[in-house]
């Protein structure tokens, strides 16, 4: 009994810390879209599709194009994650993250930073597999 006790809370920190992980990537290279480079806006929009699952996922390739758009023509945007932290894990052996980034929003020559918004997401890290990938996120305001 005491050894399924300390393998079960074994199991679970390491979930926590793979979703704490997934959580905190996911963030900072969703909020740092970059469209320079050679297809900089293709190469982002294709990363967040394939690391999106479930609403996130239908959502982001049912507005693909419009987000390649905004990205390819938007500023370049670099996030620092602040802190994350589990806020709950559901029955489904989902988890539910909330993330605090701050954004550096750079000017249009590329020079100097225009803003630095604190951002704050509650997002949804499900296992699919082998992967663990974000099926839901919401902006906490």
């Amino acid at each position: 009994l005491m050894l399924y006790s300390h393998e079960s809370h074994r199991r679970t920190a390491l979930n926590e810390v793979a979703a704490l992980d997934i959580a905190r990537a996911f963030t900072a290279e969703f909020l740092s879209p970059d469209p320079t480079g050679d297809s900089g806006a293709n190469r982002y929009v294709d990363r967040m599709a394939a690391q999106s699952a479930g609403e996130l996922g239908k959502w982001w390739q049912d507005r693909k194009n419009e987000i390649l758009i905004q990205v390819a023509t938007g500023p370049v945007v670099k996030a620092t994650i602040l802190d994350a932290g589990v806020e709950r894990w559901n029955d489904d052996g989902s988890v539910d993250v909330l993330v605090v980034a701050k954004t550096a929003i750079k000017s249009a020559d590329g020079k100097r930073i225009e803003a630095e918004p604190t951002v704050r997401c509650l997002e949804t890290v499900r296992r699919e597999g082998d992967q663990w990938k974000i099926s839901n996120l919401s902006p906490v305001i």
